[in-house]
């Protein structure tokens, strides 16, 4: 393998472990706020995607694109605006999701609802966040 297709690999490799474990984070925060703290569904996701941005943005920078800038504050404000959009699809898809989850299947748990529309959510976002963290953030 070429040594630019073996870097690219090992990034999309070590990203979707990260972002598994964003989703983990983003998911459990999300769950906590709807279960634990009774906010509605809604209210809830955006503090779960915060959640996880960090966390992925903490492990990629590290692991993903292995940045040794000094400017870490920086970074931070690029990543979260470079993936401000892909939040918004997160979050956008998430939205269609649980509504027609709800719509569809009244009786069905809002815990169970909060779990399909947060894996369509982010895996839709997904591709948007890489793109935009390798080409914009972490360059």
């Amino acid at each position: 393998m070429p040594p630019a297709r073996s870097a690219l690999a090992r990034q999309l490799g070590s990203f979707a472990l990260v972002g598994g474990l964003g989703f983990a984070v983003d998911l459990a925060a999300t769950l906590a706020l709807t279960q634990g703290a009774g906010l509605p569904a809604m209210t809830a996701k955006p503090g779960g995607i915060f959640c996880g941005l960090f966390v992925t943005f903490l492990l990629n920078r590290r692991f993903t694109f292995r940045s040794r800038s000094p400017a870490v504050l920086r970074e931070f404000r690029r990543y979260a605006l470079a993936c401000g959009a892909a939040q918004a699809t997160n979050y956008a898809a998430f939205s269609l999701a649980f509504w027609i989850l709800a719509t569809l299947g009244p009786d069905l748990p809002q815990a169970a609802g909060v779990v399909v529309a947060s894996i369509f959510g982010s895996g839709l976002s997904a591709g948007v966040t890489f793109t935009l963290a390798k080409l914009y953030a972490f360059r």
